[in-house]
């Protein structure tokens, strides 16, 4: 469990998805599957470590990628 937190975390899903709308509804909907197929839990789990990989991508990783490309916001 360790790798997937530290996979969902590093990555998240603002990586793969770029519309915020879009991004929640897929961090819902995989934490949702996740939670079907093995536990609540750890679908909760998923639901977190999802959503924080995506709130960290976007605090730090989005804005050095903006800056390295000579993007504004």
């Amino acid at each position: 469990m360790l790798g997937y937190f530290l996979l969902f975390t590093e990555v998240g899903i603002g990586h793969l998805v770029k519309d915020q709308k879009q991004a929640l509804i897929a961090t819902l909907v995989i934490a949702a599957l996740w939670g079907v197929s093995s536990r609540a839990i750890w679908g909760l789990m998923t639901l977190g470590e999802l959503l924080l990989g995506y709130f960290v991508y976007g605090a730090f990783l989005a804005k050095k990628s903006d800056r390295s490309t000579g993007q504004a916001e």
